[in-house]
């Protein structure tokens, strides 16, 4: 039987297109990337398509934290879930495709879940949206929606990745059927990790060109032993954020972020918390003129971070303006032991360690930081 679809035109002509292979791996590649609806997110999860945010293609994996990148995955995606989802694409010529290519796959999630710090994720990903000429929000925003809390999603993809919940895709323009029988055998095992494979026949006819997306790994079994996605949330507030502070990262520092909560209640009075499960975010912010100014958030992750809200600020007059932007950034700089470029892309938000502000004087500095920062947008001529 001839392996073909068939197409029917206007006037009623029948032609027939037949399945041709890729002719580089390349050109696969760049589709995936291009084109990730190709990744057939309604056949992974019926009952809530998976959407597809590229981080980056092509990016470096070591296999210690000491090495460089030993491996480079072809693609790493994230859903609407801050799930990663790492990519790997072969031509059904590739003999790799049948045991090989299950080995490669695995290495990267192991080394992945260990060695991708978040940073890098996020750094990766900025690069490549800045590179396109697009807004690194704009397109996380499409992702997960208007209200969604961007710095709890990046949150959750650190979360996903350290319990191990990512999702392995073989994407292949015929998956064989020994490989179709390991990842069954793989995704009905291994849990929360999900294993699939993903056939992208590719069928042609002079100019026309059609592409038919199968996903094949979902069994009865592998069903009942994982769920098909995970939405960690709690409802964070003031007294549980510190609470949660002195769990994980102690008393100290949990004493730093309420010297700097108390600071808060009277001149950003008002709160925003992300949704993440393990750790909270704490975002404080002024109405002024019917505009939240927020300059940072403190988080629990990554041993207890600062993060500069560059990216929020930078839409406040004056420091739409170089001169101030760099004035705020040496300003930071000034505190001991923070060491942040002076020439800072305002669409990335850099982090500062709460440990910084365990010494009395330098907490004392970044608090008159941030109310010299009220102060000038709020004489600023909006």
């Amino acid at each position: 039987m001839a392996d073909g679809i068939f197409f029917i035109k206007d006037d009623g002509q029948l032609f027939e297109m037949n399945s041709h292979e890729f002719l580089k791996e390349d050109d696969f590649q760049k589709l995936i990337e291009n084109y990730p609806n190709l990744l057939a997110g309604s056949q992974i999860d019926e009952e809530n398509p998976r959407r597809w945010l590229l981080v980056k293609r092509e990016l470096g994996l070591p296999s210690s934290e000491k090495e460089s990148d030993r491996w480079s995955v072809d693609h790493l995606f994230l859903d609407q879930d801050a799930i990663p989802t790492i990519v790997e694409v072969k031509r059904s010529s590739d003999t790799r495709i049948r045991r090989e290519v299950v080995g490669q796959m695995l290495d990267y999630a192991a080394n992945g879940v260990v060695y991708w710090p978040i940073e890098k994720i996020r750094q990766a990903f900025f690069e490549r949206v800045q590179k396109e000429g697009k807004n690194p929000d704009n397109e996380l925003i499409n992702l997960i929606g208007e209200d969604a809390d961007i710095e709890a999603f990046w949150s959750n993809v650190e979360i996903n990745l350290k319990t191990g919940n990512l999702r392995l895709l073989f994407v292949a323009d015929e998956i064989p059927k020994e490989l179709r029988r390991i990842v069954e055998f793989l995704n009905e095992r291994m849990s929360p990790t999900e294993i699939l494979a993903l056939q992208l026949k590719h069928y042609v006819s002079g100019e026309h060109k059609v592409l038919v997306p199968t996903i094949y790994g979902h069994t009865s079994q592998a069903e009942i032993r994982k769920p098909r996605t995970q939405k960690p949330s709690v409802d964070w507030n003031l007294d549980l954020a510190i609470e949660k502070f002195e769990e994980t990262r102690g008393k100290e520092i949990a004493g730093a972020v309420k010297k700097v909560l108390d600071w808060c209640k009277e001149n950003m009075p008002n709160f925003k918390f992300g949704k993440g499960h393990f750790y909270p975010y704490i975002g404080p912010y002024l109405t002024y003129k019917n505009k939240s100014i927020q300059i940072f958030w403190l988080t629990a992750d990554n041993n207890g971070k600062i993060q500069i809200q560059l990216g929020t600020l930078k839409n406040f007059p004056p420091f739409d303006d170089e001169t101030y932007k760099k004035r705020f950034i040496d300003s930071l700089n000034e505190i001991e032991g923070v060491l942040l470029p002076t020439t800072t892309d305002w669409s990335i938000n850099p982090q500062i360690s709460l440990k910084i502000l365990l010494d009395d004087s330098s907490l004392k500095k970044f608090l008159e930081i941030n109310e010299w920062v009220i102060e000038q947008i709020k004489q600023a001529k909006n």
